[in-house]
């Protein structure tokens, strides 16, 4: 059995990450998270719609530091990934978690 360090994907460039207890953790590994959410919702948004729903509201969190200004990792991806199932964005309302974290509750509609 091949070690885990011996792996082609640990040799990547790793960069730091506050919220790992392994702080090295690598952008490949969290691409494939961001992503795997994103689908996740798509399939939610999906069923939502094989169901006759008119709306749909999931919650989006992250542990990005409210404090920082730019772009929320995996928020945009999962926004698209509900649109694409044939969603549109009507209302979007967000707050602070109880550890201080961003969440977002985006209000979708149904197409017609």
């Amino acid at each position: 059995m091949t070690p885990i360090s011996k792996l082609p994907r640990w040799r990547e460039k790793p960069f730091r990450s506050r919220y790992s207890i392994d702080q090295t953790v690598t952008i490949r590994r969290m691409a494939i998270v961001k992503d795997t959410r994103a689908a996740l919702l798509r399939i939610e948004a999906e069923r939502a719609l094989q169901q006759n729903h008119w709306i749909f509201t999931p919650t989006l969190t992250t542990t990005t530091n409210p404090d920082m200004s730019g772009s929320i990792s995996g928020w945009a991806e999962a926004i698209e990934a509900v649109e694409d199932a044939g969603w549109q964005l009507y209302h979007w309302s967000a707050s602070l978690d109880i550890h201080g974290n961003p969440q977002a509750y985006p209000l979708f509609r149904r197409r017609a």
